[in-house]
């Protein structure tokens, strides 16, 4: 065999062994859908409270923070907001997820987050999978849109009882 011959028949077989010949061409599928799985069962979520400003300074940026007990979660309403929810958590059958955007300025300057939808489903025996899908907001390419003085600071925060006491999985997607 000649050296053309040899290299040909080395490339074949490495094609072979990378699974060029396959009876089924390759397919990795899509990412799945959960909201299409007939099995998957709902959890109830509701929201308990938001905001834009929190009562108390709050340093560090987006957090997303799971509450399963009522000492844990007072501690935290106290920073956030003076307001009482009107309707109160049951820490006996759920619990308190606060979702905390950050702080921004209060007009379109800047790139930012903003919370579209909330759900939760169940993910096995003792795991539920709580689902957060936020919005991007680009920034405003108009320069006067952006003036030099300073805009007002902003921190919105959500606060919502997600009705189950299996371990929580946060998700996070962008529409």
């Amino acid at each position: 065999m000649s050296d053309k011959q040899w290299l040909l028949a080395g490339m074949l077989a490495v094609l072979v062994g990378c699974g060029a010949e396959r009876d089924e061409p390759f397919d990795p599928g899509t990412t799945i859908d959960d909201e299409d799985d007939e099995d998957v069962v709902s959890v109830s979520v509701s929201k308990v409270l938001d905001g834009d400003n929190t009562l108390l300074e709050i340093d560090g940026q987006k957090q997303v923070l799971v509450f399963r007990n009522e000492d844990d979660y007072w501690l935290f309403l106290d920073r956030y907001s003076d307001t009482l929810p009107v309707n109160e958590p049951d820490f006996t059958d759920g619990q308190v997820v606060l979702i905390d955007l950050g702080e921004r300025e209060d007009n379109n300057c800047e790139d930012y987050l903003s919370l579209e939808s909330v759900r939760a489903q169940e993910a096995g025996d003792n795991t539920a999978k709580l689902v957060l899908q936020y919005d991007e907001n680009t920034a405003s390419t108009d320069e006067e849109a952006c003036p030099e003085e300073d805009a007002e600071t902003l921190r919105p925060y959500y606060f919502y009882h997600v009705e189950t006491r299996r371990e929580l999985i946060v998700s996070e997607a962008l529409q």
